[in-house]
């Protein structure tokens, strides 16, 4: 006669509800784990199943693994509950199953992107008319200008007195600088313009050395500073300052940040009519640029990266040195270049 084995039927676990600690809620986007490693069999456990009974529905990497996970959904108001059921066999044919839940919480508050305290930002109206802001650095501009025109013979003076190097310094941007002999002229000026890779205004200020000969040709040379304050309203301010936490974020783009700045070097020669010169002009810029990504599960933005990058500048000009009115010994420059578009400027010469 025979004895008979009695089998035992496998126990199942679904781990412990989640999330264990009240401190450290589950949000929205967050990768939550399913773990069934706890379940027993004093044989072996054949299959697992996960089935989901309660909740929105969410998609599970894996319903037939030990071991799932699943993207948790956006919320709100009260908490939402996922519940998940594990049934597991044996080779038997013997079952059992056991449930775990799932609390996501509503998403935090998001709060609004540090926006720096440069001052290009600092003096910008956090809410602008719509249509002001232009006529705004319009006449800013423009108030540069005359304050630089009346101050002109002053400035004049200070250059040929200081022949040698001068430098300017400002507490958030790169310094310009101007050097000069007694055996050339000068030059000074400042403006703006737009478009470009840069996509954005842009003020330039530049200084030289004008009435360069070598031979019977006449030549002039300077350095610029383009400024380009993207600002910070590029970036949608609920953009979260973190990276995704999974891997099924996609990008949404790149943006640029904060005042983009640069130098350049100008070199021309005078043709056509006396006076004007035709230049090129060689540089890079350095600014911020962001890199934002998206979740297909809640909609949110991330922001994946956020490097300082160089950019190459390079491009053209026409500068015109004339005196006018007998006394206003004015330079005007049109540029066009990759990275800030068409610039035009307007200074004074010596």
């Amino acid at each position: 006669m025979q004895a008979r084995t009695c089998r035992t039927p496998p126990l199942a676990d679904a781990g412990p509800d989640q999330p264990a600690d009240p401190e450290q809620p589950i949000y929205g986007d967050d990768v939550v784990t399913l773990d069934g490693s706890g379940s027993h069999d004093p044989d072996e456990i054949m299959s697992y199943r996960w089935t989901q009974t309660e909740g929105p529905s969410v998609t599970l990497s894996d319903s037939t693994a030990v071991t799932t996970t699943f993207i948790a959904p956006s919320t709100e108001g009260e908490d939402v509950i996922f519940k998940f059921h594990l049934t597991v066999k044996d080779p038997g044919g013997f079952y059992n199953s056991d449930e775990v839940s799932i609390a996501v919480s509503e998403s935090p508050e998001k709060v609004d992107r540090d926006e720096g305290q440069c001052f290009i930002n600092a003096v910008k109206p956090r809410n602008p008319e719509p249509g002001t802001q232009n006529l705004k650095r319009i006449a800013g501009l423009c108030f540069l200008l005359a304050s630089l025109f009346i101050v002109r013979r002053r400035i004049r003076r200070f250059f040929t007195l200081h022949t040698s190097h001068f430098t300017l310094h400002t507490s958030c941007l790169l310094i310009l600088i101007l050097s000069s002999s007694p055996a050339f002229g000068g030059y000074f000026s400042v403006g703006g313009g737009l478009g470009g890779s840069a996509d954005n205004y842009n003020v330039t200020l530049e200084a030289g050395a004008t009435e360069i000969e070598i031979g019977t040709r006449k030549y002039f040379a300077g350095v610029g500073i383009p400024i380009i304050p993207h600002g910070y309203d590029n970036i949608p301010s609920d953009t979260l300052e973190e990276s995704c936490p999974h891997s099924e974020c996609f990008s949404a783009g790149e943006e640029s940040e904060g005042s983009e700045l640069g130098i350049f070097a100008r070199a021309g020669i005078e043709a056509i009519y006396p006076g004007m010169y035709l230049s090129g002009l060689l540089g890079f810029t350095r600014g911020t640029e962001v890199k934002i990504a998206r979740s297909p599960h809640t909609e949110w933005l991330y922001e994946e990266s956020s490097e300082k990058k160089n950019y190459l500048m390079y491009g053209a000009g026409v500068t015109y040195f004339k005196e006018v009115l007998d006394d206003w010994q004015l330079c005007f420059q049109l540029d066009l270049d990759n990275r800030r578009g068409v610039t035009a400027s307007i200074g004074f010469y010596w």
